[in-house]
C-alpha cells in the first residue's frame, strides 16, 4: 500500500522583484516533495507577471491594488490554497530541495 503524501501550498507575496522572484520558482520546482502548489500573489500596481512556460502547479494572481499589509496580502493567498499544509515561501530566500519534505516529517 503506497501511502500518499500531503498537499503542501507555498504562499508567495511579491513585489517589483521579478529576477528574485524566478529564483525563488526554481527553488520551487527542484523540491523533492512532489504533492506541491505555489501561490504567487503580486500586487504591483500595472504590472502583469506571467511564466514563460505555465506550469501545472505555480499559479500566479495579479491583484489591480497594492494590499494594506502583507498580512492582507498572505490571507488573501491562502484564501486560493488547497492544501493539507501551508508553507511560506518568500521570493527574496533561496531554499534547499528537501524544505517541503523536511517541514512535512
Amino acid at each position: 500500500m503506497s501511502e500518499t503524501k500531503p498537499l503542501v501550498s507555498c504562499i508567495c507575496c511579491t513585489y517589483g522583484r521579478p529576477i528574485l522572484l524566478g529564483e525563488a520558482v526554481k527553488c520551487f520546482i527542484d523540491q523533492t516533495h512532489s504533492n506541491k502548489e505555489l501561490i504567487i500573489v503580486n500586487d504591483q500596481e500595472g504590472v502583469t507577471l506571467k511564466l514563460d512556460t505555465p506550469i501545472d502547479n505555480v499559479r500566479i494572481e495579479n491583484v489591480p491594488e497594492r494590499f494594506t499589509s502583507l498580512g492582507a496580502k498572505r490571507n488573501y493567498a491562502m484564501s486560493l490554497a488547497k492544501g493539507d499544509y501551508m508553507c511560506i515561501w518568500d521570493d527574496d530566500d533561496l531554499y534547499t530541495p528537501w524544505r517541503i519534505s523536511a517541514s512535512v516529517s
